[in-house]
């Protein structure tokens, strides 16, 4: 079968017009699209993505009507941005089929304020978007639908208009999805259209600007890149022949400066101030080369404590009143000068209720947020989120 020009042409209006429309009623789905390429596969039977492009059979998009054209491109859009062309890993992919579908068919119900003929294909029938479980699909990844499904919870038809052959063939990055999704909701939420972003794009939305992470394993990986050789440039002497990392066991060994701060302000317990110390302990104890200090922060800088000589039992935690990042930046040199030393790592551990300073001001140290909130995330550094502090 070939297509003649102007049926080119026919297929690309209808897909640019489409778009269009998706961008007019459901800003989110169009902003993504926008960033997505359109193709038409003779081989096809009706359509697929392979996380990069959209593609259509010209006889399936001939059957289409301009509203359930719109809903294959809303399906294909999620498929691509939740991540499911790359993640179905070792699980059947018939399940993991099914569970993606669900999951994709519920969010655009959810779009369309739970309007069925907006997820109906007349080839096709009511599309599936309801989990195991009897609850709307939009509620849960594709993974915890899977598992439903897998558990037994009920036995599913497949029915399924679309082709996820093609998955595993993308080449595009998923950060440069990431950094669309990001942009996509930025742009909504300064124009109040956030309600109308799928829940599973909220959820990968929040995970990409606000991500959980362990404090201490954030640490250790620090540790690992900037205290070990990791080039093989050098051998180890204790080997023949065998190329290893170099390290070593010298007593004096250089070791990394940290500076852990404390915030101390009215805002911090003395129960949770206890928690961050025993945190701050444990570190100590089990990094060999790691050293450095800690200091104490709420409205001004207090001298900074060497961490051999820290001692949580005889710990005097200055402060009380409210906090001053801007303050320990713009103090930096004289605390380096205080430690004599250069300071290699900056730990903040805070609530965060204080205005943070220009990035410019931490002059290129890194700097790991411990928070103990959901509501507050610094613009800027590495950031571990921890509910009602160390745990």
């Amino acid at each position: 079968m070939e297509l003649s020009d102007n049926k080119k042409k026919e297929y690309i209006q209808r897909l640019l017009l489409a778009r269009i429309r998706i961008l007019n009623k459901h800003s989110f789905y169009g902003l993504l699209l926008m960033n997505t390429k359109f193709g038409i596969d003779l081989k096809c039977d009706t359509a697929y993505t392979d996380g990069t492009r959209i593609c259509f059979s010209p006889k399936f998009m001939d059957d289409l009507s301009d509203s359930e054209l719109e809903f294959v491109l809303m399906h294909e859009i999620l498929h691509i941005v939740l991540r499911h062309c790359k993640r179905n890993g070792n699980l059947n992919n018939l399940i993991f089929n099914i569970a993606c579908d669900i999951v994709v068919n519920s969010n655009i119900l959810k779009s369309n304020d739970m309007d069925l003929n907006t997820i109906t294909l007349k080839c096709d029938g009511e599309s599936m978007h309801i989990a195991p479980n009897g609850k709307e699909g939009y509620l849960y990844t594709a993974e915890e639908v899977y598992e439903m499904i897998i558990n037994g919870l009920k036995e599913l038809d497949f029915k399924s208009f679309d082709n996820h052959e093609n998955w595993k063939s993308t080449d595009e990055s998923q950060e440069a999805w990431d950094e669309r999704i990001v942009s996509a909701i930025s742009a909504l939420k300064e124009g109040k259209g956030i309600g109308k972003v799928p829940l599973g794009i909220l959820r990968e939305y929040n995970r990409l600007v606000n991500p959980k992470l362990n404090w201490k394993e954030v640490l250790k990986d620090f540790l690992s890149k900037e205290v070990y050789d990791y080039s093989f440039n050098k051998t180890d002497r204790r080997y023949t022949d065998v190329f290893l990392p170099e390290f070593s066991e010298d007593e004096d060994v250089i070791k990394l400066n940290v500076l852990f701060v404390v915030d101390t302000s009215g805002s911090i317990t003395n129960e949770d101030l206890g928690k961050a110390l025993v945190e701050i302990k444990s570190v100590i104890n089990e990094s060999y080369y790691l050293g450095g200090y800690v200091l104490c922060l709420d409205a001004k800088v207090y001298d900074p404590i060497p961490l051999n000589e820290f001692d949580i039992n005889n710990f005097e935690a200055l402060g009380g009143g409210g906090t001053n990042f801007k303050e320990f930046f713009y103090n930096l040199d004289e605390i380096s000068n205080h430690m004599n030393s250069n300071i290699d790592l900056i730990i903040f551990m805070t609530d965060g209720e204080d205005d943070f300073p220009d990035e410019e001001l931490r002059r290129g140290i890194p700097v790991l947020w411990i928070i103990n909130n959901d509501e507050i995330t610094p613009p800027w550094g590495m950031i571990a989120r921890i509910n009602k502090w160390f745990i």
